[in-house]
């Protein structure tokens, strides 16, 4: 635990960063689960049902326990891993959102189980019977997972250009900015930046949905943006929707609402160039 959490204090310390991570981790992820419909239990159920390997690695540990107790041997690490299994689970449905990357904080949790079945197979007298064992614990892990892998190659296979603008745009991008530039992308589109190889110079490379949820973090985008006015600016869901966005005057999306309208202000007072594109929106800085 020491090895995993130390560099990370070191790094919150030397950056300045432990109250932020603070206020994120806690503070900033009960705001976000409040405003969300989706509840911390169903989400708990969604994660740990999410893959059939976690009712798997949470058995291996039920029978390591059991087999310790009845032998009279410690079994307190064992009772730690149940307890970090446990936590992990809780800490990633804490937001009440139902992402599926967010699992990946539970990969370390499959380490302590994994190594206690190789080490029942390797204390098995043939090697034959390992070799059998090793096929049939993976058979039914691959089999437990097969579903899961299928959608997974299904949407990698979707994922490079998932809509039909997305090539155009990224396209655009990489014609009208350099490598260098300064490029923010609109909401929650972060994969515009892996396709078309640009990045954003500030904090906020993404602001929606948690611009909604968080007035101090609603602040400090907006805040942000007049300081650190990107060289290039895409709005990924098209004309006619931001259009309709930024005129409805939709309560719960009014944060959003004033942090479009700072581009079409901005581009009002000669800041930017606005350019209306088939299926997105996109505000370029003009050079001074």
């Amino acid at each position: 635990m020491i090895t995993v959490i130390g560099p990370i204090a070191i790094y919150f310390t030397l950056n300045n960063a432990f109250s932020d991570f603070m206020y994120g981790f806690l503070q900033f992820n009960f705001i976000y689960s409040g405003a969300n419909e989706e509840g911390f239990i169903n989400t708990i159920e969604y994660f740990f049902m999410s893959t059939k390997v976690n009712i798997i690695i949470l058995l291996i540990l039920v029978f390591e326990f059991l087999r310790r107790k009845r032998k009279k041997l410690k079994y307190a690490e064992i009772i730690t891993q149940i307890l970090y299994f446990i936590c992990t689970m809780l800490i990633i449905s804490m937001a009440g959102r139902k992402y599926g990357h967010y699992a990946m904080i539970l990969i370390p949790c499959y380490i302590v189980p994994i190594t206690l079945i190789m080490k029942y197979i390797m204390e098995l007298k043939s090697e034959k019977i390992q070799i059998l064992f090793i096929l049939v614990f993976t058979v039914v892990v691959g089999l437990a997972e097969l579903k899961e892998v299928y959608n997974h190659m299904n949407i990698v296979s979707y994922a490079v250009y998932p809509n039909a603008y997305d090539e155009e745009i990224v396209k655009y991008i990489k014609a009208n900015s350099n490598e260098n530039d300064n490029v923010l992308m609109l909401e929650n589109v972060c994969f515009l930046y892996n396709l078309s190889n640009r990045k954003y110079d500030g904090k906020y490379a993404y602001q929606y949905p948690i611009i909604l949820v968080d007035n101090k973090i609603y602040n400090e985008i907006m805040e942000e943006i007049e300081e650190n006015k990107p060289d290039l600016v895409i709005y990924y869901h098209g004309v006619e929707k931001f259009e309709q966005l930024i005129n409805s005057g939709y309560e719960p999306y009014v944060n959003l609402i004033n942090f479009y309208k700072i581009f079409e202000n901005m581009t009002e007072e000669g800041i930017y160039t606005r350019y209306d594109k088939d299926g997105f929106v996109a505000w370029s800085l003009n050079k001074r």
